[in-house]
């Protein structure tokens, strides 16, 4: 799964963007990790921190459904491991705090 949003912040740019990933942190578990912050005109300006994400997830194969967070601050790669049981997981992401204007990514990904 790979999840772009765009943030709207007042500074050091006026629009970046965060991108997500997930990978089996182990069978059963989701690694959601957020990889980058950088600007969207130019990609070779990123961030050492990021605005984090709101993560809602669901396993339509089994039902089961939670949400976690990436707080805002945390550094590019900061992961958090969802015990999503193994199938197919959807997941929304939102911004983590109600400051950052974040346009919602969504992505769909499978866990072994």
């Amino acid at each position: 799964m790979q999840i772009e949003q765009t943030v709207l912040t007042g500074a050091p740019w006026p629009v970046s963007s965060q991108t997500f990933n997930a990978t089996t942190a182990r069978p059963g578990v989701a690694r959601i990790n957020l990889t980058s912050s950088c600007n969207t005109f130019n990609r070779q300006l990123c961030l050492h921190y990021t605005q984090g994400g709101r993560i809602v997830w669901l396993n339509t194969s089994t039902g089961r459904a939670g949400t976690a967070t990436i707080p805002a601050g945390a550094r590019p790669g900061t992961s958090v491991e969802i015990p999503t049981g193994p199938g197919l997981v959807s997941a929304h992401i939102s911004a983590a705090s109600t400051a950052p204007t974040i346009v919602p990514g969504a992505g769909i990904f499978r866990i072994s």
